[in-house]
């Protein structure tokens, strides 16, 4: 073998995790030692140990870690191992992904330095987070495998530990402490995870370490055995029940006692293991109730299912009465909403589990009614409740499906498996229903004579933002195109191109004006004989829906009705586009009822594909706004990169489609690149792969950088597509408070038109630039992290931003006119008023601009 890299060396080769490797000869099957970790356990463990104590004791501590290391199952898809040390200053000895083979560890281990100093654990514990428990470093959490610290101190510490030890809580890592001879319990018992004496061990002296080293094995090996399941745990009812947001409701009143309390718990751990929990598949809830509500954690809370079942083996127990109603109506507007981690604006099923042993104190029906009217699925779980009426008004229908009544809570355990099967099956079934029905689409456009080189380019544009709005390929949409004049002219059938790359080339590259006389009834009758057959790639005979969208720019020279009824008869959904001097009346009888459009702008691309196939485009100019940061939390930057790769990777990035830009700021607004800048997301992907961070000057100005947002990139020469009626967002990430005026560079941003989204953490939102820099409403538009780990929120309310809830497009103040005439057509009469703001906080400017709204 080669020389090993140095722990140094190892970090900066890092590029991607490795996998750490079992050491060769190593047994992989037979008996095991009982002190030994399971072959499936799966875990990233992290010692940090104190070296600050007497060097004589320097083959106690290594001794200790040795005999835990040796008992675990290092290699292959299993347990990742790293060492990091601290004294005045944190260093890493070996990250999570520099060793691939246990003997390495250990070798590590028997000869890694103790260096004198002071005893700074807060910042040694910030160290952990940063380089250590980093995707970048090894660390497989985002695969949802536990993550664990290991502390082992012998001095009391000499900075604060809160902050950091909030985080490790925060990003589920779960957190022991060892205590040695002046270890302060106190300290020790701030950081630990709860509860705090299953995670923290104190012996007297270095000697004795030895003895507890087994036991902390042991721990740690039951630990992972029992926090993360691999795949093949999750019940085979729910393996196709990928998608679901689901909240536990539990009765906590003083009728069911501690001991069956404890009951309800095994019940819910069961319920839980066999769901399929991560951020992007089953998301979970959780609260108790009695007479008061106890929240447990939100639906975006924890995403691995590790931290979500330590959290139900810990919750307490609450006696008290049984206000089931207020219970179901707090549920709905506190759980079940966006900003908890609901999903249901994106289709995902809602569920909610209510599990009690007793009549309600107050009114139920109409709190279950409002659920499931928002489309809520309601399962009740009932334990010896003899008027079931009461459970029957809360559940769902049919009954014998969403209502489980059972006899006591000895045997609730034993219901678990039922109810998740039919929780399971429930839940695939609504997947199914919301799933994409695809089409095949053929486009005919009139490229006669007579049609302007303007038409043509609308045409063109036309297909290729609806073409931009598809999912391409050979099981989902697929494309087909013709043109004609005298006579048809195919470009590209549906089974010549597979992805949308490549019809978007062919579009914008290959397509041309044909000319010739306008024969549109032969022009369809072409189509019929050439595009609807098995051989042109027509996937008509497998009852996938067949459209043909014809776009003509005057009356044919010759008879419609025959060929276009063809179509229709053999299932074809004719749709007619009219642009220039198209006759209402041809386009009419050719076109299937509903689908007929008379096109004089690009504005209603939208309508017009949600009219035909259900969709709901998404057209934006995406900009981020991004503070540089501090070098303490230089972490955070790459937090920032990996949350705008997964943003990108979500959205249909094209000229066409979404376009997307980026600025980073300090004192100076620096371009990273304008929303034309890239065509397509690999390039983005590229580029973002490429960013590197850079330190922030000394004064940070977002007033300025919200200035150069509106006059250099929100701008058409930088490719913002405004006047076309796109809509236009911008997401502000922040560190830290403005040191410049952000009112008004805010007022004017969004003046032009912008929707604003700002993103911070607490003390950013304490300095209220987060609410000034924001569009209204705050609510929506401010989006407070408790740390940048968190960012995964952002990224859903800016994929529901640019879902538009209306179809209509977005206007600045200066176009109210228009808008206001095209929306109030049918109004007659009416009397309005005008309530203007005339405080000292309005510039004249403003004013004036209110008063000539006014006046329009």
């Amino acid at each position: 073998m080669q020389g090993k890299p140095s722990a140094a060396e190892a970090g900066m080769m890092l590029h991607r995790p490795e996998v750490c490797m079992r050491s060769p000869g190593e047994a992989v099957s037979g008996s095991r030692d009982p002190g030994m970790c399971r072959e499936d356990s799966v875990g990233d463990i992290v010692f940090l140990v104190d070296t600050s104590n007497n060097p004589q004791n320097t083959h106690s501590v290594r001794s200790f870690l040795y005999t835990v290391v040796n008992g675990v199952n290092v290699g292959g898809e299993a347990i990742c191992v790293g060492l990091a040390r601290y004294s005045g200053q944190p260093q890493s000895e070996f990250l999570l992904s520099t060793y691939h083979w246990k003997g390495e560890v250990l070798r590590h281990i028997q000869r890694f330095p103790f260096m004198p100093g002071g005893h700074k654990m807060g910042l040694a514990l910030q160290f952990l987070l940063d380089h250590h428990f980093q995707e970048t470093a090894g660390s497989r959490a985002s695969q949802g495998v536990p993550q664990v610290a290991v502390v082992i101190s012998s001095s009391p510490a000499e900075d604060h530990m809160q902050e950091p030890a909030d985080t490790f809580r925060r990003a589920g890592i779960l957190l022991y402490a060892v205590g040695v001879g002046d270890a302060v319990s106190a300290d020790l018992k701030e950081i630990l995870s709860s509860p705090v004496e299953k995670f923290v061990a104190f012996v007297p002296n270095f000697s004795g370490l030895g003895s507890f080293a087994l036991k902390l094995r042991q721990e740690l090996c039951d630990t992972l055995a029992k926090a993360a399941p691999p795949v093949d745990h999750v019940s085979p009812a729910c393996r196709e029940a990928v998608l679901a947001d689901i909240v536990f409701l539990v009765d906590s009143s003083t009728s069911i006692g501690p001991q069956n309390f404890q009951k309800v718990k095994n019940f819910l751990h069961s319920v839980n293991l066999g769901l399929d929990i991560s951020s992007d598949q089953v998301r979970v809830g959780l609260a108790q109730y009695n007479d008061n509500i106890y929240p447990a954690f939100w639906l975006n809370q924890h995403p691995l299912k590790s931290v979500i079942l330590e959290h139900v083996w810990n919750l307490p127990y609450h006696p008290g009465g049984t206000n089931t109603g207020s219970a179901l109506e707090f549920i709905r507007i506190n759980y079940l909403t966006e900003v908890a981690g609901s999903r249901a604006k994106d289709g995902v099923p809602q569920v909610v589990i209510l599990v009690t042993d007793g009549e309600s104190n107050d009114e139920v029906q109409e709190a279950a009614d409002r659920l499931k009217q928002d489309g809520v699925v309601v399962y009740v779980v009932g334990v010896n409740i003899q008027n079931v009426q009461e459970l029957q008004t809360i559940a769902s229908e049919p009954l014998e499906k969403f209502l489980f009544n059972t006899e006591n809570f000895n045997i609730l355990q034993d219901f678990s498996g039922s109810i998740l099967q039919t929780l399971c099956l429930a839940v695939e079934g609504k997947i199914k229903d919301s799933v994409q029905h695809y089409a095949d689409v053929v486009f005919l456009a009139d490229t006669s004579q007579n049609t302007s080189w303007t038409s043509f380019q609308w045409m063109q544009t036309f297909i290729s933002r609806v073409v931009g709005m598809l999912d391409v390929g050979r099981d989902k949409h697929q494309i087909g195109l013709a043109q004609y004049g005298g006579q048809g002219h195919t470009e590209v059938l549906f089974n010549t191109y597979q992805t949308q790359d490549e019809m978007m080339t062919h579009i914008h590259e290959h397509f041309v004006l044909w000319g010739g006389s306008r024969r549109t009834g032969q022009a369809l009758q072409y189509l019929y004989q050439t595009f609807f057959q098995e051989a042109a790639g027509s996937r008509v005979l497998q009852d996938i829906p067949q459209y043909a969208v014809v776009i003509t720019s005057g009356k044919s020279e010759d008879e419609v009705h025959e060929a276009a009824e063809t179509l229709r008869e053999k299932g074809v959904k004719v749709m007619t586009v009219g642009v220039q001097d198209s006759d209402k009346r041809e386009l009419q009888g050719m076109g299937t009822p509903s689908l007929v459009y008379e096109m004089q702008g690009q504005d209603r691309v939208r309508q017009v594909m949600q009219d035909v196939m259900g969709l709901t485009a998404i057209l934006a100019d995406l900009v981020f706004l991004i503070e540089e940061f501090s070098r303490a939390q230089q972490s955070n930057f790459q937090h920032v990169v990996n949350f705008l790769k997964t943003t990108v990777s979500s959205l249909s990035i094209h000229p066409d489609v979404v376009q997307v830009g980026l600025v980073f700021y300090s004192e100076e607004p620096r371009l990273e690149f304008s929303l034309d800048t890239f065509r397509n997301p690999a390039k983005i992907l590229e580029h973002l792969d490429k960013l590197t961070y850079r330190r922030r000057g000394e004064r940070t100005k977002t007033g300025a950088a919200l200035d150069f947002l509106r006059n250099e990139v929100f701008i058409q020469e930088k490719g913002s597509r405004f006047q076309q009626g796109v809509q236009q967002v911008g997401v502000v990430i922040m560190e830290g408070f403005s040191q410049d005026n952000v009112s008004r560079p805010a007022s004017l941003l969004h003046r032009t038109g912008v929707t604003v989204y700002t993103v911070g953490t607490q003390l950013t939102l304490e300095s209220m630039d987060l609410e000034k820099i924001a569009s209204y409403p705050p609510w929506k538009h401010v989006i407070s992290l408790e740390s940048f780990l968190q960012l995964s929120v952002v990224g859903g309310k800016i994929k529901n931003q640019l879902c538009p809830e209306i179809t209509g497009k977005r206007v600045s103040v200066s176009g109210m006119s228009s808008a206001l005439q095209e929306g109030c057509v049918h109004i007659e009469k009416a009397d309005l008023y005008f309530l203007i703001d005339g405080s000292d906080s309005i510039h004249q400017d403003d004013f004036l601009e209110m008063k000539v709204l006014c006046m329009r």
